[in-house]
């Protein structure tokens, strides 16, 4: 290998801030103290985006990704909520 070939630094690896976005607004909201202790927002991608799957790649969700907050009595977000009997509106 000549002299000018080698490399002192470390290449950084691909950054995208879309993809990484909404991690860090989780971060910052758990270092003020707004997310209670056990509480976990879910960063949702669309189906074929490949930054979950590859940390290096872009983020091709349309509109960014999707944090999705846990409700006021639960420590992970419910997906489909299910409306009790009692509440469902009779016809």
């Amino acid at each position: 290998m000549e002299p000018w070939q080698q490399q002192d630094h470390a290449t950084a690896p691909a950054y995208d801030p879309v993809g990484w976005e909404p991690n860090n607004i989780i971060a910052a909201l758990r270092g003020l103290g707004v997310l209670k202790n056990g509480e976990q927002p879910r960063v949702l991608h669309q189906h074929a985006c490949p930054f979950p799957k590859n940390p290096m790649a872009r983020c091709s969700c349309t509109g960014g990704p999707e944090i999705q907050w846990p409700d006021h009595d639960e420590l992970t977000p419910i997906r489909n909520y299910q409306i009790p009997k009692r509440f469902a509106a009779t016809v």
